[in-house]
């Protein structure tokens, strides 16, 4: 078992203002990627920007669009550039570009 942790505005879904986040569109070929590496028993962690108040609005949102994880955190450090050995970008995932 692997551990995944997704960001989740600009990546599960569209990125937009904090006020529509509720009306966010979901990125389906992620979800779908998601949701496959928590079937194969992998361990997911969302971990988002959004503040802690907007847990219940986000928790809702992953429900309403059947994402399945083990575990969603709030309050992740807002930031221009995220320099980290592990890192995978989601553009080359929707891309096709990176194989899990």
């Amino acid at each position: 078992m692997k551990k995944y942790v997704f960001d989740i505005d600009g990546t599960i879904c569209s990125e937009g203002p904090a006020q529509e986040r509720i009306f966010a569109s979901p990125e389906g070929k992620i979800i779908k990627l998601v949701n496959n590496l928590y079937k194969q028993g992998h361990f997911i962690i969302l971990y988002t920007a959004r503040s802690w108040d907007q847990y219940k609005i986000t928790e809702h949102w992953l429900k309403t669009h059947k994402v399945n994880y083990h575990t969603l955190i709030c309050g992740k450090p807002i930031y221009d550039h995220w320099i980290d050995d592990r890192c995978i970008n989601v553009n080359d995932v929707k891309k096709g570009n990176y194989e899990f």
